[in-house]
C-alpha cells in the first residue's frame, strides 16, 4: 500500500532541462505501456522548480504522471509512504491516520496507489 499527497495550490513551472528530461522519460513509459493512464515514478532534481531542489531529494519524492491522451500528460509532486520502507510490510495505522490528517489540515488530496503503478526503474518498468 502506499498514499500519496500532493499540494494542488502550486502551478507547475515552465521547460527547464529536468522538465525535457521528465517529459522524455514519460514519454518512454508511456510508448512501452500503452494502455496505462496513470504511473507513478521518482522525482527528477529540479522537474519541479517552485519547490526546494533538497524536496527532489527526499526519499519520499514522486511523481505522478497522467496520460490525458496519447501525447499530453499531467505531471503532480506527491510524497508517498509505501508499506516495504516498514519492518513488518505494512504501514502502522497510526502513521496512516496522522498522513491522512495531516493531508485535510493543508487540503492535500490522498488515495491508496497500487503497486502496479510504481515505477522505481530508471527506464520504464513497473517494480
Amino acid at each position: 500500500m502506499t498514499l500519496r499527497m500532493y499540494d494542488t495550490s502550486q502551478p507547475v513551472g515552465a521547460s527547464s532541462p529536468a522538465f525535457e528530461q521528465a517529459s522524455a522519460r514519460d514519454r518512454a513509459y508511456f510508448e512501452v505501456h500503452p494502455g496505462t493512464r496513470v504511473y507513478v515514478r521518482r522525482r527528477i532534481l529540479g522537474e519541479f522548480p517552485q519547490y526546494p531542489l533538497a524536496d527532489d531529494l527526499r526519499k519520499d519524492a514522486y511523481t505522478e504522471v497522467e496520460q490525458v491522451s496519447p501525447g499530453m500528460r499531467v505531471r503532480r509532486p506527491i510524497r508517498m509512504m509505501r508499506s516495504r520502507d516498514y519492518p513488518t510490510g505494512k504501514i502502522p495505522v497510526e502513521h496512516l491516520e496522522a498522513i491522512i490528517e495531516n493531508a485535510e489540515k493543508h487540503g492535500y488530496w490522498w488515495r491508496r496507489i497500487p503497486n502496479a503503478e510504481v515505477d522505481d526503474g530508471e527506464g520504464g518498468g513497473a517494480a
